[in-house]
């Protein structure tokens, strides 16, 4: 009992005891002083880790700038800009320095300039497969063939549409040549003095055959001024090319007179040399200026003259290159150099001077028919066209040279050109025998041609043409199949040369040529027993055929 009031007033004694201190002493719990301290007591160990952790994270980005730069530096040396600037940037955004700043500078236009050099040139495709097999040349050239007639029909589609937006021009050849003449007539009327206006309508006149209108021009420029040497030039080639051949010596001689180094004349009579009809004339006029001037260049043109037509290359040589700086501007004299220089074999210095007397005289056909002949004779055919084109309007009216300009591109198995060549030279010489039986000849070729791609209207057309020009098939067809035959073996297609061949054989059985084109083709192909056959079944038909004789012996060799 006593105990338990005791307890009871130690009780009360402490909770006045509480009751008498300040309110603010309860403002904090045991417990959360506690906790605090315990926070403090952990976030002291984690302040030091943290100190040395920043520490060694900054001497990591030291060092690896380091190693940007060093790299930068190696790449520099190299002189790998971009990937130098790649590295000094990743440098400074590390570490940012000075140095790094520097080298950032320096590099940043030398870039750029290279990225604007790079940016202007062609980007070059590189091929990431292995190399593709080259294709054979006969294929290839059947390809482009195939190509060439598909651009063809493209050219010939855009030309209709092009017509289409433009009237078309109907006038025949006759009437733009009328209308042409018509034009110069009025300017040589208003200007009756002008030699140049005068001239024109001269050879105008010339070109359209109508020798009496130009030679009354001439006669009216000597009757104005008989003191121009020109004038008589003019006259005396007239009369040459209408085959008056005293009327022409008077005029020449007259030139000769004013003017006895009259470089037209001089080079006119050189021409004529070589020609019987105007031979002697030339050889006149020549003698009797070289009495007058014996070193001058009538006497030059004799000598070489006289030494090519007794054979002796060697002082035509010698007379050339001597004269040479005198007479600079003969193209005489220049185009009888490349004739010795062909006669002694050497044909590149021949085409060579060929090519100089063209340069020297424009008007002057003889360098360019002597280099189309060397071109012919070599076999290069496509180049003596080319050579015979651009010498044709300096003697529009040479049917041999027309004759050359169609034949060679025949022969160069350029159907389109050669028929167009010789359409024009029939307009010449309608009766011209070769070209009446080689023409066909071309149209049938091109009628097979256009079959074969699809061309079935203008296959038909180009057959009309032949028999057109020529229609006694007979005589020019089996030769038709032959020229077809070579042109198919030549571009690879040797199913249709066989072919070609074997039709020929079969409108004239015994033709030798066809059995040799036949085994030649066999050859190309491979069938050697083949083609020693057709060449053994020519010999049979002919026994001195030269062409079976040859390719039995190459075939002899090639087993040997």
């Amino acid at each position: 009992m006593s105990k338990t009031v005791r307890s009871t007033v130690y009780l009360l004694a402490l909770s006045f005891i509480m009751s008498s201190l300040p309110g603010f002493v309860y403002a904090v719990p045991i417990a959360a002083v506690q906790k605090k301290q315990t926070k403090k007591k952990k976030s002291s160990p984690k302040k030091s880790s943290s100190k040395k952790s920043g520490s060694s994270n900054q001497s990591s980005k030291r060092a690896q700038a380091k190693k940007y730069i060093d790299r930068g530096k190696q790449r520099i040396k190299q002189k790998n800009y971009a990937g130098a600037l790649s590295d000094f940037k990743k440098a400074h955004k590390l570490v940012p320095t000075k140095t790094t700043q520097n080298y950032i500078k320096k590099l940043t236009p030398m870039v750029a300039s290279a990225k604007k050099k790079a940016a202007s040139k062609p980007k070059t495709a590189v091929a990431s497969g292995p190399a593709v097999k080259p294709k054979s040349p006969y294929k290839l050239s059947d390809s482009i063939y195939k190509l060439t007639n598909d651009m063809d029909t493209s050219t010939r589609k855009m030309r209709s549409a092009r017509m289409a937006l433009k009237p078309l021009d109907t006038r025949s050849a006759d009437e733009v040549h009328r209308q042409r003449l018509e034009t110069i007539k009025v300017v040589a009327a208003n200007r009756p003095e002008d030699r140049r206006a005068q001239r024109d309508l001269a050879l105008q006149h010339e070109t359209g055959g109508r020798f009496n209108e130009a030679k009354d021009i001439y006669i009216r420029l000597i009757a104005m001024e008989p003191n121009v040497a020109d004038h008589h030039f003019f006259l005396g080639s007239l009369y040459t090319r209408m085959g008056q051949t005293n009327n022409a010596q008077f005029a020449f001689r007259e030139a000769l007179q004013l003017d006895p180094n009259h470089q037209l004349t001089m080079e006119e009579l050189s021409r004529y040399g070589g020609k019987s009809s105007t031979k002697s004339m030339a050889s006149d006029l020549i003698q009797e200026v070289s009495k007058k001037q014996p070193n001058g260049q009538a006497q030059l043109l004799k000598d070489v003259r006289t030494s090519l037509d007794k054979g002796d290359y060697d002082e035509v040589l010698r007379l050339a290159s001597e004269h040479s700086s005198r007479f600079s501007q003969s193209a005489s004299l220049v185009f009888m150099k490349g004739q010795a220089q062909e006669a002694t074999g050497d044909l590149e210095s021949a085409k060579k001077t060929y090519k100089q007397s063209m340069t020297i005289d424009q008007s002057d056909p003889r360098g360019g028919i002597a280099l189309g002949d060397l071109y012919f004779g070599q076999g290069n055919y496509l180049y003596a066209a080319i050579t015979y084109e651009s010498v044709l309007p300096r003697d529009p009216m040479n049917v041999s040279l027309r004759n050359k300009h169609g034949l060679s591109y025949y022969r160069a198995f350029e159907w389109g050109k050669a028929a167009s060549a010789w359409e024009e030279m029939l307009g010449y010489a309608p009766n011209h025998l070769e070209v009446r039986m080689l023409l066909p000849e071309v149209y049938y070729i091109m009628s097979l041609e256009y079959d074969r791609t699809g061309f079935t209207d203008l296959s038909r057309r180009a057959f009309a043409n032949a028999l057109s020009v020529n229609p006694n098939s007979s005589a020019w067809l089996v030769n038709a199949l032959k020229t077809a035959g070579e042109f198919y073996r030549e571009n690879g297609m040797f199913r249709l040369s066989l072919r070609a061949y074997q039709d020929a054989m079969e409108i004239v059985p015994s033709d030798v040529d066809a059995y040799n084109g036949l085994g030649a083709t066999f050859w190309y192909m491979g069938e050697k027993q083949m083609a020693v056959a057709a060449w053994e079944k020519s010999l049979s038909i002919r026994s001195d055929d030269n062409a079976a004789k040859g390719w039995l012996l190459l075939a002899n060799r090639s087993t040997d």
